[in-house]
């Protein structure tokens, strides 16, 4: 997701088009920002896209055959 999940990175008419399955967010714990923003969140939610965030799940590793994507977490 762009700009660590921001309210103004990924509008709700680029989410339907994109229609992404996974959405990966690489943000801090407790930034200051408070990224992601509850609405980017229920963006996400409202189109069933399966959410990881670095700040709950730490080094995301996302790996594809080229048929099948497999996404590991550090953290379960």
């Amino acid at each position: 997701m762009g700009h660590h999940g921001s309210k103004d990175s990924s509008t709700q008419a680029f989410l339907n088009l994109a229609k992404p399955t996974y959405s990966i967010i690489s943000v801090g714990a407790k930034n200051s920002y408070k990224h992601p923003t509850t609405e980017t969140l229920n963006r996400l939610t409202k189109i069933k896209s399966k959410i990881y965030r670095t700040d709950q799940k730490g080094t995301i590793k996302v790996v594809s055959d080229g048929q099948k994507i497999t996404i590991t977490t550090e953290k379960k």
